[in-house]
C-alpha cells in the first residue's frame, strides 16, 4: 500500500434507471471535485450508476431493456474518461448485462486512469433480489497502485467468509459498497432497529478481524421498489474505518453527505504487528473439526 491515501465516500441517493444519465452526470460532478481536493480514491454505493429494479410483472424485461449496462457501457466509459482526466481510482455500482439474455449480475466496477481494473459480482440475495440478479463466482482483489483493494457488496458483507477472503488474497483496503435499507415499514428485511446496530457495529469489526483498511459507502434517500411493495428507505450512516478498528470518519444520518479521511500504511503496520490474525488463522484444523460439515468452511 502507498504510505497514505486520501480516500473519499459519497453517500447519495441514485436516480431511476430511467433517468442514468443524471447518475453519470453527480458521479462524474463529484469525481472532478474530490480528485481537485487529493482524494485519489473515491466510492459511491450499490447500484450507484444504475439504481436498483422497479418491481411488477414484467419487472425483470424492463430492468434489462433499461437499467442494465455492460461492461463496455458508455455511462462506463464516461467514468473511465474522468478517472484518467483526474488521476484517481473510482469504485461505482451497476446492473450489468451479462452475454447471456436474461442475466443480471449485481456489480461494482473498479476503474482508475488506467480504465476497468476489475469487477465484482455480488453473491448472496437476500428476499426479493434473488429474482432479479444471478450469483457472481469469483472472490478478487484488485492491485493498484495505491494498494490492494477488495470489493464486498451490501449483503455479502454479512458473510464473514468473503472478507475474510479478501483479507487473506492481501487486501489493503476492502470496500463494501452497500444499499441497505432500513427495514419494517421502511423498507426491506429485518427490524430497523436490529439493522442500524449491525450497520453500526459490523464495518469495525470487519476492520479490526481482517486487519485492513474499511470503507463503508451506503445509498441514502429512498426508492421506489414497486407499486405493491412502496418506498423503501436506505440507512445511511457510512463509515470509513482504520484496521485498528478506530472510526477515521463518519455519518450519523441517511442524507446525501461526503466522508474523507486519510489511511496511513502505519495503521496497517500497528493493526498486525499486534496481532497476526492473518497469520495464526488455522482453517484447516476447523475443517477437522467440523466434521461432516467441513465444507461450510
Amino acid at each position: 500500500m502507498k504510505k497514505t491515501v486520501k480516500a473519499a465516500l459519497v453517500q447519495f441517493s441514485p436516480w431511476s434507471m430511467h433517468e442514468m444519465d443524471k447518475n453519470i452526470e453527480y458521479i462524474n460532478s463529484q469525481i472532478e471535485n474530490l480528485a481537485q481536493e487529493g482524494n485519489e480514491l473515491i466510492v459511491f454505493p450499490e447500484m450507484s450508476v444504475t439504481n436498483f429494479f422497479e418491481h411488477h410483472e414484467n419487472g425483470k424485461e424492463e430492468y434489462w431493456d433499461y437499467g442494465a449496462i455492460s461492461v463496455e457501457s458508455k455511462q462506463l466509459k464516461a467514468i473511465e474518461t474522468k478517472a484518467a482526466q483526474h488521476n484517481c481510482y473510482v469504485i461505482v455500482g451497476f446492473a450489468e448485462r451479462s452475454n447471456v439474455i436474461g442475466v443480471i449480475f449485481n456489480s461494482a466496477a473498479l476503474i482508475g486512469p488506467e480504465g476497468i481494473i476489475g469487477v465484482t459480482r455480488k453473491i448472496h440475495f437476500p428476499g426479493i433480489e434473488k429474482q432479479y440478479y444471478t450469483t457472481g463466482d469469483r472472490i478478487d482483489v484488485f492491485d493498484t497502485p495505491i494498494g490492494k483493494i477488495g470489493i464486498c457488496i451490501c449483503y455479502d458483507s454479512m458473510f464473514p467468509e468473503i472478507t475474510r477472503i479478501l483479507a487473506v488474497k492481501g487486501a489493503d483496503i476492502i470496500v463494501m459498497t452497500s444499499s441497505i435499507w432500513e427495514g419494517g415499514e421502511k423498507g426491506g428485511i429485518g427490524s430497523p432497529t436490529y439493522k442500524k446496530s449491525y450497520w453500526d457495529h459490523l464495518p469495525p469489526v470487519k476492520a479490526v478481524e481482517n486487519q485492513t483498511f474499511v470503507i463503508a459507502c451506503n445509498g441514502s434517500g429512498s426508492h421506489l421498489i414497486g407499486e405493491a411493495l412502496g418506498k423503501w428507505s436506505r440507512m445511511g450512516l457510512s463509515k470509513i474505518v482504520s484496521p485498528t478498528g478506530e472510526i477515521l470518519a463518519s455519518i450519523d444520518h441517511n442524507q446525501e453527505a461526503i466522508l474523507s479521511a486519510v489511511l496511513d500504511e502505519r495503521d496497517l503496520v500497528k493493526a498486525r504487528s499486534q496481532y497476526s490474525f492473518l497469520a495464526d488463522r488455522k482453517p484447516y484444523l476447523f475443517q477437522d473439526l467440523a466434521g461432516k460439515h467441513k465444507n461450510s468452511f
